[in-house]
């Protein structure tokens, strides 16, 4: 919010409830502007594909997120499953307990290659989060309205391949079941923009948007692009980073210079040996306090 209100001082503004594709076209925004930035994201929930994922019990990890922060919380039963392994299933694991739910999260690989923060994966265990590690969902088990479970397929790591990374593979005849009354699947997030294609925009075949990685300009010249729209999902200072570089070039684009070149971008990170930082000694990194793992339960306070 206060970061908005920056924005606002700066005279920058802001239309809210409109969406690209359904309240307005590039082609109207193009007539109305001499460069466009799209900063989309990427919010559509990937989909595991497997039966019973469309029952009322069974959430999106996003979508969950979103209501709680909104002060709309579902109503949990007494034993949730999150699917996922990422800081988005982490986020929603820890949100359920706190919501009174004891919580399992099932991940398909083993705890060494999640790819949550480590920290939040302790913070996690400490607040009673339970872990099904090397098992893949196959179906979630329904009864009418109700979810009582799901089939799960045991899984091993084979040999690392050419990206040094251990792929998940079934062990033949081993298969179980998670007793839970509802779970909520958080297996990442991909672009939910595909009428772009039918605007002139070039796409790749994840749906990302085809940008210049140096100036983020499309198959449209007038229209930019940046952050999860065109990497995937990612961390928040590479969309920042992706946004700076893209005004940067609108700029010049603007002014009718190259978008390219060794002088487009000035900045240079100046080179700093120990010998230039004098007397220096190693420090233990300093941790922030948190509260204890059964007081953090009881609220969503920092």
């Amino acid at each position: 919010d206060r970061e908005i209100a920056v924005l606002k001082r700066m005279g920058i503004e802001f239309r809210t409830g409109v969406a690209l594709g359904r309240d307005i076209t590039l082609d109207e925004l193009e007539r109305q502007f001499h460069a466009v930035f799209l900063g989309l994201g990427a919010w559509k929930s990937r989909r595991l594909g497997v039966p019973g994922e469309d029952h009322p019990a069974v959430f999106q990890g996003i979508e969950f997120l979103a209501q709680v922060k909104t002060g709309r919380p579902p109503k949990l039963p007494a034993q949730v499953a999150v699917i996922g392994g990422g800081n988005t299933a982490i986020d929603a694991a820890r949100t359920a307990r706190r919501l009174g739910a004891e919580v399992v999260i099932v991940y398909r690989r083993s705890r060494k290659e999640m790819p949550a923060e480590p920290e939040e994966i302790q913070e996690a265990e400490e607040e009673g989060v339970k872990f099904e590690f090397l098992a893949q969902p196959l179906a979630f088990l329904t009864e009418g309205e109700k979810l009582r479970g799901i089939h799960c397929q045991r899984m091993q790591l084979s040999e690392p391949d050419a990206s040094g990374r251990r792929r998940p593979v079934p062990i033949p005849g081993a298969e179980f079941v998670v007793e839970v009354e509802a779970a909520i699947v958080a297996v990442g997030q991909e672009p939910h923009f595909s009428f772009l294609g039918e605007m002139g925009v070039a796409l790749n075949k994840d749906g990302t948007i085809q940008a210049d990685p140096e100036t983020g300009q499309t198959s449209r010249p007038k229209v930019f692009a940046g952050g999860d729209a065109v990497t995937g999902p990612a961390i928040a200072i590479e969309a920042i980073a992706a946004g700076r570089r893209a005004a940067l070039a609108i700029d010049r684009f603007l002014r009718g210079l190259p978008l390219k070149g060794p002088e487009a971008y000035a900045h240079k990170k100046p080179e700093v040996t120990r010998k230039d930082l004098g007397e220096v000694s190693e420090a233990k990194r300093v941790h922030p306090r948190v509260l204890p793992p059964e007081e953090r339960v009881k609220s969503f306070k920092p």
